[in-house]
C-alpha cells in the first residue's frame, strides 16, 4: 500500500557514531535496575541529508545496547535481579582492569533486566 502522506521528517542516513555523556533527566535513563545513579549514557549521532538537501546531525537519546540470553529453565524475577547484579559486577571488574581505567568502577552497566518468554 503506497504512502499517501509525506513524512514530517525524513533523513537520508550517511553515517552514524556515538558518544558518552552525562544523562539528561528528560531524555535518558538516570538510574539502573537496582536504583543506582547512572554516570554516563550513550547518544547516537546520525549524520545525513534532509529531503531539502540540507545537511543534518540528529542526536538520539534513550537507546541502550541490549543482549538476549536463552534460558532453558523457568526464571523468576529474583534470579534475574541476582544475574543482573553478577553481570554488572563482572563488567565493572573487567573494565577497571583496562589500562587507563584507574582501577575504579565506571558505574552501573545493567540498566534493566526483564524475563520474556517466546512461543
Amino acid at each position: 500500500m503506497p504512502l499517501t502522506k509525506k513524512p514530517k521528517f525524513s533523513l537520508r542516513n550517511v553515517t552514524c557514531d556515538h558518544y558518552m555523556v552525562l544523562p539528561n533527566a528528560s531524555l535518558d535513563p538516570t538510574s539502573s535496575h537496582d536504583h543506582r545513579s547512572v554516570n554516563r549514557v550513550p547518544v547516537i549521532r546520525v549524520f545525513g541529508i534532509l529531503d531539502s538537501g540540507q545537511k543534518c546531525c540528529l542526536h538520539v537519546h534513550g537507546v541502550l545496547p541490549y543482549i538476549m540470553l536463552e534460558c532453558q529453565a523457568e526464571v523468576d524475577g529474583a534470579f534475574a535481579d541476582q544475574f543482573a547484579d553478577a553481570l554488572d559486577t563482572a563488567l565493572n571488574m573487567a573494565i577497571s582492569q583496562r589500562p587507563n581505567a584507574n582501577g575504579r568502577p565506571t558505574g552501573p552497566h545493567v540498566h534493566r533486566i526483564k524475563v520474556v518468554k517466546g512461543l
